[in-house]
């Protein structure tokens, strides 16, 4: 039976599309006109790195965390900006990154330090 990847954090869970592969990174939350408060985009890396992120044609402002292998947010880029080109580059290594919708890291108080738990997710 397949179950729907999920992830909670601050005891809110998020729907998630998984980009694991180059293809998916690369094409991200492109072109996609709306985002709900629940829905996210997780990507997985083969080994830890600090991935540069930008807005090019992305139609909805995110919020974007780093998570490393321990599943705890190591870095957080608020309301990126649609359509813009300038790379948004972690302080940290990370092997994932999440985006969610812009304004959610301020609702929920999402911090640096905070957990991350995946729900059927094989990472």
């Amino acid at each position: 039976v397949f179950k729907t990847p999920l992830i909670q954090i601050k005891n809110t869970t998020f729907n998630v599309k998984i980009a694991d592969t180059p293809e998916l990174r690369a094409k991200g939350l492109m072109n996609q006109p709306y985002m709900s408060p629940s829905d996210s985009m997780l990507f997985v890396f083969e080994k830890p790195k600090k991935a540069s992120f930008w807005m090019k044609n992305t139609y909805v402002a995110l919020d974007i965390l780093w998570i490393n292998s321990l599943k705890k947010i190591v870095d957080i880029k608020e309301d990126a900006i649609p359509f813009t080109t300038i790379p948004l580059t972690p302080e940290h290594y990370a092997s994932y990154v999440l985006e969610i919708k812009s304004g959610m890291v301020r609702e929920l108080g999402i911090k640096i330090g905070d957990t991350v738990k995946f729900i059927y997710i094989p990472y």
